[in-house]
C-alpha cells in the first residue's frame, strides 16, 4: 500500500451543473428528482468514451437516485481509475444507463 501524496484522483471528464426547480418543473421527471446538466464533455474522456453527450440530465449515480451531486462528483474523485461508474441519465426524455471507465487526468 503506497502513502503519500502522489496519488492523482480519478476522473470522467464532464462538467456539470445542478438542474434547478424551475428546469426541474418543466422536464416529464418526478417531482422532486434532482439532477446535474452535462455542460461540457472533454473529448476523448471516459465521459465521451462511454456515450455521455451535452444536455444529458444524469439522475442516479451507482444504482441510486442522485440527491446530492457533491456525492457523485467526490466518488468520481476518490474512485479508482480503471474502475467503473453506472450513471442514470436522462436524454431527450428517455432514460438510460451509462457505464463509464474511470481513468487518471492525463492517461
Amino acid at each position: 500500500v503506497k502513502t503519500g501524496g502522489n496519488r492523482r484522483p480519478a476522473f470522467l471528464g464532464i462538467n456539470i451543473r445542478p438542474l434547478t426547480d424551475r428546469e426541474a418543473a418543466q422536464l416529464p421527471i418526478d417531482e422532486g428528482t434532482t439532477g446535474l446538466w452535462v455542460t461540457a464533455v472533454e473529448p476523448g474522456s471516459p465521459a465521451e468514451n462511454a456515450g455521455l453527450k451535452v444536455n444529458d440530465l444524469i439522475v442516479g449515480f451507482a444504482g441510486k437516485p442522485l440527491t446530492d451531486p457533491a456525492d457523485m462528483i467526490n466518488s468520481i474523485q476518490y474512485g479508482s481509475p480503471g474502475s467503473t461508474v453506472e450513471l442514470e441519465i436522462l436524454r431527450l426524455g428517455e432514460r438510460q444507463k451509462v457505464i463509464a471507465t474511470l481513468r487518471q487526468r492525463g492517461k
